[in-house]
């Protein structure tokens, strides 16, 4: 009974080291894709629109997994605005 529990023992233990070899190194390149299917990398900051609601969010990474973080309500904009402006001559 001894000699079985040792095998399985020795068959699990070899089964752990050799598992590291197959999986994906820590750092993997990662992305988030958005809606459109744009991909987008770790740390970008985008604005997301979901049905008639933007919002700001960044791509991070929570265990392995790669998520939206919701920054805030709405999306910064940039406006140009136009001074009436007289030459003279």
């Amino acid at each position: 009974m001894a000699a079985i529990l040792f095998s399985v023992l020795v068959v699990i233990g070899t089964a752990t080291v050799a598992m590291p070899a197959h999986a994906a190194p820590p750092d993997a390149h990662c992305t988030c894709r958005a809606r459109d299917g744009s991909k987008h990398e770790v740390g970008e900051t985008v604005c997301i629109r979901v049905g008639d609601a933007p919002y700001l969010a960044r791509c991070e990474k929570e265990l392995n997994v790669t998520t939206w973080r919701r920054l805030q309500d709405g999306c910064p904009t940039a406006s140009l605005s136009l001074r009436q402006t007289s030459f003279r001559n």
